[in-house]
């Protein structure tokens, strides 16, 4: 088969982290999903992209005008490309507000990956950071293959509902509703003992070669991938 992955670091594979206090770099230690489905005897180009929010991955998807038999998208978090801006920081904006835009912008990435031509192939999300649903993509012709990477790996734990990874601070720091300030508090702690999970390792944020062969037998099992 010829298979496109997209998204974000999660779509490169396996992180590694090298402590150069007081720096810590990160580098791919193992292509991850890619890897299996090349060893697999699958033709597989990469367009990942570490840091990648719905924009540039959408952008990166759009532009690449060649076809596939499939395309497999990790969906990041669904905050990345918006909350650096500061309308979103009204201190008085209660913990709906922040679950309605997650969902909003999720729901944003899915139309957009709805424009994207038929003839290119079949798109198949991976829930990564954000969680995804059927319901999401009703009405559309994109498909969910794993609604959440992290339900599949641990699945004695529940994701997230909102992704406050990087942005926690921010939003404590400028809201004063007690609500907001402990369910950011309460969701940033479900990402955190996250990263305590073996699967997580080495770097504790990106799921590693063992969690990556875990994606991959799944969409082989569910025949996404022949």
């Amino acid at each position: 088969m010829n298979i496109l992955i997209a998204g974000d670091s999660w779509a490169c594979g396996e992180w590694s982290a090298i402590d150069v206090s007081p720096l810590i770099y990160r580098m791919i230690s193992h292509k991850g999903l890619e890897q299996y489905l090349l060893d697999d005897g699958h033709t597989v180009p990469n367009i990942g992209v570490p840091g990648a929010g719905f924009a540039k991955t959408f952008e990166g998807l759009f532009t690449h005008t060649r076809s596939y038999d499939a395309i497999f998208v990790f969906v990041t978090d669904a905050f990345r490309d918006i909350l650096p801006e500061e309308k979103f920081w009204n201190k008085e904006y209660s913990p709906q507000y922040y679950k309605e835009l997650f969902q909003k912008n999720l729901r944003g990435f899915v139309n957009n990956l709805n424009r994207i031509p038929k003839s290119r192939g079949p798109i198949y999300l991976l829930g990564s950071l954000s969680k995804v649903s059927d319901a999401l993509v009703e009405n559309t012709k994109i498909n969910v293959a794993i609604p959440s990477i992290l339900e599949l790996i641990i699945p004695d734990r529940t994701q997230h509902e909102v992704m406050f990874k990087d942005h926690q601070q921010t939003i404590t720091k400028h809201n004063s509703n007690p609500e907001t300030i402990n369910y950011v508090h309460a969701q940033h702690t479900i990402w955190e003992s996250y990263e305590l999970e073996p699967l997580m390792n080495p770097d504790g944020r990106h799921p590693n070669r063992d969690a990556h062969k875990q994606i991959y037998q799944n969409l082989k099992e569910n025949k996404y991938i022949s």
